[in-house]
């Protein structure tokens, strides 16, 4: 895990499966948190959308959303996981939880490719 200024980075990672084409899973301090991707709507419509892995109880900004492409959804992922763990006790329970889960019966855990980019790091700036 790079660390910059005491901040640990967000990682892209590529879903390894047939059906999963620009789909990613976001990666902090080892754990999946989130994930990135096109999703396929209503009327086999496509779009690129993102979200904080069951971020509950409902927080009062957004934990996820849509983008015009994965570089918009990677902006937002990033704001609002700036957000979410800006409180250290809600941060800890969240890795906690994550870390601690068993998947459902009959539910397979998805597994991930390590991809050369990562969620930009550099400042973001107002847009």
């Amino acid at each position: 895990m790079e660390v910059v200024r005491g901040i640990r980075r967000l990682l892209l990672h590529t879903v390894d499966h047939p059906t999963a084409v620009n789909n990613y899973r976001v990666i902090y301090d080892g754990e999946e948190v989130g994930s990135i991707g096109i999703q396929t709507g209503l009327g086999s419509q496509t779009l690129w959308a993102w979200g904080i892995d069951c971020a509950l109880p409902r927080q009062d900004f957004q934990t996820d959303g849509r983008g015009r492409d994965r570089e918009d959804c990677m902006r937002q992922f990033k704001d609002a996981w700036h957000k979410f763990s800006r409180k250290p006790e809600r941060l800890e329970e969240f890795l906690t939880t994550k870390r601690n889960a068993k998947p459902a019966a009959g539910v397979m855990r998805v597994t991930t490719t390590p991809r050369r980019g990562r969620i930009s790091t550099r400042p973001l700036t107002a847009s």
